[in-house]
């Protein structure tokens, strides 16, 4: 029994050391999450006075309601700014700055508010419902809740109210925006194996120095398979996101194509992290193509009312 003991443990070992030795190469790339309300945000569309595009646009409407707004008098402009911070993130959704002509409007209604501190505890929660007017008929209500719980034996280590405040409010109105327009994130990459000539290049994208190891993959002059195709691919998307070049992706999708068509169809790898390249491609040209639209409205805007001068 003592000798089966020392060998499973001895398997283990040679497991874990075998384990380390496979450790995959991985890099961090921007990316955009997907509105979750997106559907019904397309709905509000508008035509511009040139009429050269659409745009999307709300007013929010600065006098947020609810009881507890009296007795916390700081949460009307937090929920506010959070809201506009949210939304000049990506510009998806521009803001119209004279509430009361916007066609599209945005309410907010502090439904509950509670702050309790003690000697060394701080209990806080917020409801919010954020409702979204369409000329003159309600098209959107969606309600948040925020908490936040702390405790310290030390009551001089515990948060200050306002901070207390700002951490809520920015929750509950995260949670909004990211149902109504894309919000950026993070996304992990991970690469297939090289040949031995090529290990370099992961090197290269592990500093964040993506064009080198492009241009020297786009050098090679050994066999290519899908993995060599993913690894280029991946390369493409990831200097496409820092630069925001369109042509980056363009070849980064090219190249997911090409190791598909090279055998990466049966790859787990190479399928899903197409999957999450072709989302984030879509979302990215439909951020862009809103951008600009929404651009001619900024600029319709400026003028009118002379905003900026």
């Amino acid at each position: 029994m003592l000798c089966f003991r020392k060998k499973a443990l001895l398997g283990c070992v040679v497991t874990a050391l075998l384990a380390g030795c496979a450790t995959t190469q991985k890099i961090v790339i921007p990316s955009y999450t997907a509105p979750r309300e997106y559907k019904k945000i397309s709905e509000i569309e508008s035509g511009g006075e040139m009429k050269e595009g659409v745009y999307l646009a709300l007013a929010i409407d600065p006098e947020v309601k609810g009881q507890s707004v009296a007795s916390e008098p700081k949460l009307p402009d937090l929920l506010v700014n959070g809201i506009k911070q949210g939304l000049t993130e990506t510009n998806f959704i521009t803001i119209y700055p004279i509430f009361d002509e916007a066609y599209v409007q945005l309410d907010i209604h502090v439904l509950s508010f509670e702050y309790v501190q003690t000697d060394n505890d701080i209990k806080a929660d917020i409801q919010v419902s954020y409702t979204l007017v369409k000329g003159v008929s309600e098209y959107l209500n969606k309600t948040y809740s925020g908490r936040i719980t702390r405790h310290s034996s030390q009551p001089a280590l515990l948060p200050s109210r306002n901070q207390v405040l700002l951490d809520l409010t920015r929750d509950v109105s995260k949670k909004f925006v990211s149902d109504i327009t894309p919000l950026k994130t993070n996304q992990l990459r991970e690469f297939k194996s090289l040949p031995g000539a090529l290990e370099y290049v992961l090197t290269y994208a592990k500093q964040g120095n993506f064009q080198s190891a492009i241009s020297d993959m786009e050098e090679y002059t050994g066999s290519k398979d899908a993995g060599f195709y993913f690894n280029l691919a991946v390369l493409y998307e990831a200097q496409g996101s820092e630069t925001k070049d369109m042509e980056l992706f363009r070849k980064a999708d090219l190249m997911y194509k090409k190791s598909m068509q090279t055998g990466g169809s049966s790859d787990e790898l190479i399928v899903g992290t197409k999957a999450k390249f072709d989302n984030f491609y879509r979302l990215f040209k439909l951020t862009e193509k809103q951008r600009k639209a929404n651009k001619q409205l900024t600029n319709e805007l400026e003028s009118t009312y002379g905003i900026g001068e």
